[in-house]
């Protein structure tokens, strides 16, 4: 089953969710028992125009089945301005059932460097998950020259040994 996806610069895949539910569904008592947990690829520094790979592991523990679940997931700046959302519609969140989701996110060259937090968590119509909460750094190369400065009559200068050299020859 493939993910819906949201705007923004971003590919992936998912395994597991999507259950339907039927009339013949068999549900228990208990209330889900949602967790999310996630990760990236790599050291958590990002280069300008580079890609972060995230995974995004789901699980419904010990509990019954989550309806209409949706996964939502946000990439803040360190201003709290919303840099990228994606929405994952998951159906049905089985008892027992693992999800995995893989995505990649790219980063714009004229994308401002920084921290970036991102947020994941599972909205369902019986249960709300715990927030998955991961950051990395933003890191713009520093493309300011430095002006050069040239000295009229000026001689370059001279290592200790090329003085003594120079000198040594006179």
């Amino acid at each position: 089953r493939r993910p819906a996806s949201g705007g923004g610069s971003s590919s992936g895949s998912s395994s597991g969710g999507g259950g339907s539910s039927s009339a013949g569904s068999i549900t228990s008592g208990k209330a889900p028992n949602l967790q999310v947990f996630k990760t990236f690829a790599g050291d958590g520094i990002v280069q300008s125009g580079g890609s972060v790979d995230y995974t995004i592991f789901i699980t419904n523990t010990n509990g019954g089945s989550a309806y209409d679940a949706v996964l939502v997931d946000t990439l803040q700046d360190e201003n709290g301005n919303i840099a990228n959302k994606e929405i994952w519609e998951l159906g049905e969140i089985l008892p027992d059932e693992e999800i995995t989701i893989t995505y990649t996110a790219v980063f714009q060259q004229a994308t401002q460097s920084g921290v970036y937090r991102n947020n994941a968590q599972v909205k369902a119509s019986n249960a709300t998950s715990n927030t998955a909460k991961i950051e990395v750094f933003l890191k713009v190369p520093d493309t300011s020259l430095i002006p050069a400065i040239a000295l009229e009559g000026s001689a370059p200068l001279l290592s200790k040994e090329s003085a003594q050299e120079a000198s040594a020859g006179e």
